[in-house]
């Protein structure tokens, strides 16, 4: 009995060290969608008739003064516990490039455009 306690808390142990060494995941820091309404950088985007606000975030990133300094403060402290993170800004402006070259898309066959919401771009893009 003594000895299947001794070898079942040696693997708990085991396991616990290997859990607490996994890597960290990437994390991108992006305002809440309140926040962006509460200062009008939403776009009106039609899903299938239906109309939905998104939050802009490019115009978010370029009118707001405030918002660069609040995520790199808010980013030292995640990178000071160990994660590693993406800046959105960056993010966003390499995917209006990929969204021009999507705008010229079209099919074969009928001509009909490429549709996609803003939030399936910024998920397919980042990967995070």
């Amino acid at each position: 009995m003594k000895k299947l306690f001794i070898v079942f808390t040696f693997f708990i142990s085991a396991v616990l060290a290997l859990a607490q060494q996994a890597k960290k995941p990437t994390i991108m820091i992006l305002p809440s969608d309140n926040w962006c309404n509460q200062r009008y950088f939403m776009t009106n985007f039609s899903d299938q008739g239906n109309m939905v606000k998104v939050p802009n975030y490019q115009q978010a990133f370029l009118e707001d003064t405030e918002l660069g300094q609040v995520i790199s403060k808010v980013g030292q402290v995640l990178t000071e516990q160990g994660y590693s993170l993406k800046d959105a800004e960056q993010e966003i402006k390499s995917m209006s490039i990929k969204t021009a070259e999507d705008n010229v898309t079209t099919s074969k066959k009928s001509g009909a455009s490429l549709v996609e919401s803003p939030l399936d771009q910024l998920k397919r893009r980042v990967k995070s």
